[in-house]
């Protein structure tokens, strides 16, 4: 973005699945999300888990140097992960500080 001379900034979120050493019916999700909400695990059970960053990445568009972070979890056979917005923080008609 910084070489199109653009001045925009913008949530993201970037994961991927692999297979993991646990075996069949385990998959690992390896994901960045800068300024995006985190991704929410549902287990078998039905019991929610937010998966949260040890710590916020900043949007695109702030800092084109920024460091990103990876996060990991493990998703067991019979899960489900939700990817999800809440439609006005993306929008700009609110402050971010009002929150969720």
């Amino acid at each position: 973005m910084e070489g199109l001379g653009l001045v925009i900034t913008a949530p993201l979120l970037v994961g991927r699945l692999e297979p993991t050493e646990e075996g069949a019916g385990a998959t690992r999700p390896r994901w960045a999300s800068p300024g995006h909400l985190p991704p929410l695990l549902i287990g078998p059970d039905g019991a929610p888990q937010v998966l949260t960053a040890r710590r916020a990445d900043l949007v695109l568009g702030v800092d084109p140097h920024a460091d990103r972070t990876e996060q990991m979890a493990v998703i067991v056979h019979g899960s489900t992960q939700s990817l999800y917005t809440d439609g006005w923080s993306s929008a700009g008609t609110r402050p971010s500080t009002t929150g969720v």
